[in-house]
């Protein structure tokens, strides 16, 4: 439990008390007044039944005593009635309390069963079960062992999802949680849900969008490794890692997360995978296909840049997951933090100022990904020419 959620536990318990304090007084105040209305209004009848002389009266309004009325005189039957009517108003102040607070009681518990479901609807984001796209989901399975991986996937994802990506879940390689980590995890397997909180807390640099390059593989700033896909050890060297480009999927709506993540990393036949060094889905989470300094099939058929040949043997590749529906799907935001993010700490990892996009430096018509200006604002939140 962290220090939040104990101090909201004794605040809750503390409202609770509280809350039957505060009906217990209100109870004890509305018995009070009751009493002493009643108490009021049966002194006045005493008195006018006394004065009349009417001991049969007086007998019902002190609930039938057996004392003989007619030898009293009129200062000790009021002596005697005041004395009564005091003792039946203090049973009936602790009849009225438990009364009231009973139904007190009941009206709070029925309302908030009422209102109960308002307030789940109203509960934080942050608290609310998600689910997870591939690449966040990987983030986060390399962190229990394989066996135990199939069980929490159902909790981060869609069963035809972790089907799909099987293959791809059980060749993570394993990463020690944290104990704060390995809780987390447990709280999610055991509930069978994770919430966002959770998520980012077990989430790749804890879901902040802050890197560095360390031996040509991208890590988080404090160096913890990000999930890894296919990587390959046999694919030619970079010349010299000289530019950026950014790319698109295009891969529809309908398209299986997992497969899409398995055609960037391995490729199909007759283009060797991997398409690119770095994949980032909408969420803001990465994989790496490929160590930077390993050429990766992405550029293609290629116009020069500024001066520059931009080409497969200088070029680092950073894919963007999207349908290719520029015009009513934006870019996530996440998504355009972190490929930000990951474009900055290539630069300065690699002394690189070159950033473009496919369609800007493929021949006209050839390709459109990753969208309209899309290349462009990236340059410009980094502070280079738009154009």
């Amino acid at each position: 439990m962290t220090v939040f959620e104990g101090a909201t536990s004794v605040l809750g318990v503390a409202g609770s008390i509280g809350t039957l304090i505060a009906l217990a007084a209100l109870s004890v105040l509305i018995a009070y007044l009751l009493a002493a209305q009643w108490l009021h209004s049966k002194g006045d009848a005493a008195k006018a039944a006394i004065a009349k002389g009417d001991d049969k009266l007086l007998a019902r309004l002190l609930g039938g005593l057996a004392i003989p009325l007619d030898k009293l005189s009129p200062d000790q039957k009021y002596a005697l009635a005041a004395e009564e009517l005091r003792t039946r108003a203090r049973q009936r102040k602790i009849a009225y309390a438990l009364t009231f607070f009973g139904f007190l009681a009941l009206l709070g518990f029925v309302l908030a069963l009422v209102l109960s479901p308002k307030k789940r609807e109203e509960e934080p984001s942050a608290r609310k079960p998600v689910q997870l796209d591939l690449l966040a989901a990987l983030n986060i399975l390399r962190y229990v062992p394989v066996v135990e991986r199939p069980q929490l996937c159902l909790t981060l994802m869609a069963k035809e999802n972790c089907d799909r990506a099987a293959p791809m879940i059980a060749g993570l390689t394993f990463q020690t949680p944290t104990a704060n980590q390995d809780k987390v995890i447990e709280q999610a397997v055991g509930t069978g849900r994770i919430n966002e909180a959770q998520a980012n807390q077990l989430a790749a640099c804890r879901g902040k969008f802050e890197f560095k390059v360390v031996n040509n593989m991208l890590v988080c700033a404090d160096g913890t490794t990000l999930p890894t896909i296919a990587i390959s050890d046999g694919r030619r060297l970079i010349d010299a890692q000289s530019a950026i480009v950014l790319h698109a999927t295009v891969t529809g709506k309908d398209a299986p997360f997992a497969s899409v993540a398995d055609f960037i990393a391995n490729g199909r036949p007759g283009l060797q995978g991997p398409l690119a060094h770095l994949l980032i889905s909408a969420s803001g989470a990465i994989a790496q296909t490929a160590p930077m300094n390993h050429v990766a099939s992405h550029v293609g058929i290629s116009v020069p840049w500024q001066g520059m040949q931009v080409k497969n043997s200088n070029a680092i590749g950073v894919e963007m997951i999207h349908t290719g529906d520029y015009q009513n799907e934006p870019y996530p935001a996440n998504q355009l933090r972190a490929t930000t993010a990951v474009v900055q700490a290539l630069m300065h990892a690699y002394d690189i100022s070159t950033v473009v996009g496919h369609n800007e430096i493929a021949p006209a018509g050839r390709k459109t990904d990753p969208g309209p200006g899309v290349a462009a604002e990236i340059r410009r939140r980094l502070g280079l020419s738009a154009g």
